[in-house]
């Protein structure tokens, strides 16, 4: 966090039902970001399980289920320790809040601004997908973007489009 004091963090996880063989499933990132305007690292981890699962690995270090989070096992989260030192956070899903309830923990793990398909911002952009449609990755990923500040904005966007079969359109 200390690193990072003027620079604004753009997070996107990539989410899927399984590993693809293709490198293709990334590549759709690369030409939405200007390299001019941001760094651009590409990670991958392996995850098992739900990908609430993997979202509180990569954001809070923490194992097991999000249904366990409470005051007290949250305070490592990532964004909350941002938000604790004056950053703005965001964080954009294409998919309804509801869905395993993240319209909650995402504001327990330190997401102050939070954007779902119930949400105008995102109800109105194209829908993609087949087995969960919603809002289009390209679209969210582009408002991810754009909540990007001067510095000091965290802007998470977790994918939903990506989900196997990938269908490239």
């Amino acid at each position: 966090v200390k690193k990072n004091q003027e620079k604004s963090i753009l997070f996107i996880v990539v989410e899927s039902l399984g590993v693809p063989k293709s490198e293709k499933l990334l590549e759709f990132l690369k030409p939405n970001i200007n390299k001019n305007t941001f760094e651009l690292e590409v990670r991958k981890i392996d995850a098992y399980g739900s990908t609430t699962s993997a979202e509180l690995k990569l954001l809070c270090g923490l194992s097991g289920s999000y249904m366990n989070l409470n005051d007290k096992n949250v305070s490592g989260c990532f964004p909350l320790r941002l938000k604790a030192s004056n950053w703005e956070t965001y964080g954009f899903h294409g998919f309804s809040e509801k869905m395993f309830d993240r319209y909650k923990w995402w504001r327990l793990i330190g997401f102050r601004n939070i954007f779902f398909a119930e949400d105008k911002e995102i109800s109105t952009l194209p829908f993609c997908g087949a087995l969960f449609r919603g809002a289009c990755d390209k679209n969210v990923i582009d408002l991810a973007i754009n909540a990007l500040g001067n510095g000091r904005v965290l802007s998470y966007a977790l994918t939903l489009n990506t989900h196997l079969p990938v269908i490239y359109t």
